[in-house]
């Protein structure tokens, strides 16, 4: 939100040197907005955007390194603020422009077909109503208060009952069994494990979690679809996240490398995180296992505080008590317990709720 006398800081995000000169030219003209940047494709706008921290942001669709599309969840999940999609590829009605919208997108303006003085004036007297109306906070900002969203959700339906996500570090790889061994394959949820493993070692970790026990365990892949009943290992060296599929009663993973400050790759925040921005956190259980440092601590906090459930291990069994004592003394564990009880509360958990 922009308190009245301050300008709106925008961020131009378009592939098109003219269109980014003709753009920064015509809304600086404007008394209430000042442009503060510009990029040339999807990658570069999303760190401009953690680093400028603008009000709002115009996006560009058709972008090379990364699409407007791509960028538009980067900025919704790391940054998240106000986008306008602004792209001759979003004429209304198209199926870009309501993937770009369910993503999170404020709004679109189309670019002219002509770059003409005249149509591209009334491009961006659009552009600046939607500018203004993004950075008042009004009725169509994506962020909504989380029983909003469990409404919706209760509504639509969702496709499992809960969603686990667990998240490891150092010593992590005997805990996490211990839960997993005791998950069966019908479990009404599906789990998303981060565990901190380099490249390679996560896939051979998901095979040997898929070998030994009942549930079905597999490393996480991008657009591979979520489904109840399967663990999901997030794969070293990138980050796992989940997403919706446009139109659909179906959700799906996503795997990338932003953000790029996090610590750890995958990181226990960032796929809690995800969780949290796509469901409702009553559907949430979040699990944190032995591990140095505080990765998903935060995250937990969110969680719990939002109306989900969190465990954290208890001192006396975690090898490293650095990630689950960092949750609990900043407030975001529900329960502290032993690894050796976590994997059948969650079961639980999960057969207690009906809904």
């Amino acid at each position: 939100m922009v308190s009245m006398g301050n300008r709106i800081k925008v961020l131009i995000v378009d592939d098109s040197a003219l269109m980014r000169q003709q753009l920064t030219l015509l809304l600086s003209k404007h008394p209430c907005i000042e442009v503060i940047g510009s990029a040339r494709d999807g990658r570069e706008g999303v760190e401009k955007a953690i680093r400028l921290q603008p009000d709002v942001v115009t996006m560009d669709i058709h972008m090379p390194t990364m699409d407007g599309i791509t960028a538009l969840q980067y900025v919704m999940e790391i940054a998240p603020r106000p986008v306008i999609i602004l792209s001759a590829y979003s004429r209304k009605g198209a199926l870009v422009t309501f993937e770009a919208l369910e993503l999170g997108a404020f709004d679109y303006v189309t670019k002219p077909e002509v770059m003409g003085a005249a149509e591209m004036r009334k491009t961006v007297d659009l552009l600046v109503e939607r500018i203004v109306a993004a950075a008042s906070g009004s009725s169509r900002t994506r962020k909504r208060p989380d029983d909003e969203y469990a409404e919706e959700a209760e509504e639509r339906g969702e496709p499992f009952r809960k969603a686990i996500v667990i998240g490891a570090s150092t010593g992590g790889p005997r805990a996490v069994e211990d839960v997993v061994r005791h998950l069966p394959p019908d479990l009404p949820a599906p789990v998303f494990l981060v565990q901190h493993m380099p490249p390679l070692f996560t896939s051979s970790f998901a095979e040997r979690l898929n070998e030994k026990y009942p549930i079905k365990t597999v490393e996480g892949a991008h657009r591979m679809p979520v489904e109840p009943g399967t663990v999901y290992v997030a794969p070293g060296g990138k980050h796992m996240t989940v997403e919706k599929v446009l139109g659909k009663r179906q959700y799906r993973i996503a795997v990338g490398a932003l953000p790029k400050e996090t610590v750890f790759k995958p990181s226990v925040d960032v796929t809690m995180m995800s969780l949290l921005e796509r469901l409702p956190a009553s559907k949430l259980i979040g699990v944190l296992l032995t591990g140095i440092g505080s990765d998903g601590a935060q995250a937990m906090v969110e969680i719990k505080k939002r109306g989900g459930f969190t465990i954290a291990e208890a001192e006396e069994t975690a090898v490293v008590y650095g990630m689950p004592r960092a949750a609990a003394e900043m407030g975001g564990a529900s329960v502290v317990l032993p690894y050796s009880q976590i994997g059948r509360f969650i079961v639980g958990e999960v057969m207690r709720d009906g809904s």
